[in-house]
């Protein structure tokens, strides 16, 4: 059965964010003249950094949203920092979104670097009084040298809502022997990170409404109105992406969009907003 969203002014996005903390990455407390990440647990390789220099994880003042965010670096060919967020949640969300640059600074011989983000969903056992895995994310993400969307879904194994989510973000360690041994190497920079949660609900009004479905997508974006409208995708950036018409009943090819999150913006008689992700 296809999922269909009616879409109002005071209903603008099915987008969770309320349980991660400082999920933009806007809040820092400076520590002996270095800026510390507030609300995620800082990493350096395996272990918690409690080093007072926190090396390796730097406040972005260039962001794609707000005045901040987040670039972590990997440093020599074994190791990088990575940060963590351990947070409660009551419902299955469909993944964790977000946007990204990941600038591969010294590698050589056409080897590839990656960033990584991952996504651990676990449920209380008060039987074993041990955690129970429920849902794994894993993404890799590529080198860019902008600001780009990402989505990293979440693979169910098990049908019980979880009530914890394990958010690790990364550059990745690289072992190849073409890499230039002078520190620290490729750059992670991401901003605007989030929970989607793939709604089921139909809410219903009395005028005026817009059917957006599917929602998550992967090829084609059905729309319906009640007359003749406008309609434009844009990145989380605002960057204008397609633009097209619809009259009352439209679909929009967003095949070529990479996954991630966007806005769908409606003119007709009135606005309409609505966010959407991209699978």
């Amino acid at each position: 059965m296809k999922q269909i969203f009616l879409i109002t002014l005071l209903a603008l996005s099915s987008t969770v964010k309320a349980q991660l903390v400082n999920p933009g990455f806007e809040n820092w407390t400076t520590v002996g003249g270095t800026n510390r990440l507030d609300g995620w647990m800082h990493m350096a390789g395996m272990m918690p950094n409690t080093s007072p220099n926190f090396f390796g994880t730097w406040r972005a003042d260039t962001a794609a949203v707000g005045a901040h965010a987040l670039r972590l670096s990997r440093w020599y060919n074994y190791t990088c920092d990575w940060i963590r967020q351990i947070a409660p949640v009551s419902n299955r969300p469909y993944g964790v979104s977000g946007v990204y640059k990941y600038e591969q600074t010294e590698l050589y011989g056409g080897n590839v670097d990656s960033a990584l983000v991952e996504i651990v969903l676990t449920k209380w056992n008060t039987s074993t009084l041990q955690p129970d895995t429920v849902g794994v994310g894993v993404k890799m993400l590529l080198a860019t040298s902008t600001f780009t969307p990402f989505n990293c879904p979440v693979n169910y194994t098990s049908a019980t809502v979880p009530d914890t989510a394990i958010i690790s973000l990364r550059p990745m360690p690289w072992g190849s022997p073409y890499i230039n041994m002078t520190g620290w190497g490729s750059y992670f920079t991401v901003d605007d990170i989030s929970f989607q949660e793939r709604s089921t609900a139909v809410m219903h009004v009395a005028t005026n409404t817009v059917q957006v479905y599917p929602n998550p997508v992967a090829n084609k974006l059905y729309i319906k109105t009640d007359g003749k409208a406008t309609a434009s995708i844009t990145d989380i950036t605002g960057k204008v992406l397609i633009n097209a018409v619809v009259d009352r009943t439209g679909t929009i090819d967003v095949s070529r969009l990479l996954p991630g999150n966007y806005v769908l913006t409606i003119q007709g008689t009135e606005k309409r907003v609505v966010k959407f992700v991209k699978e």
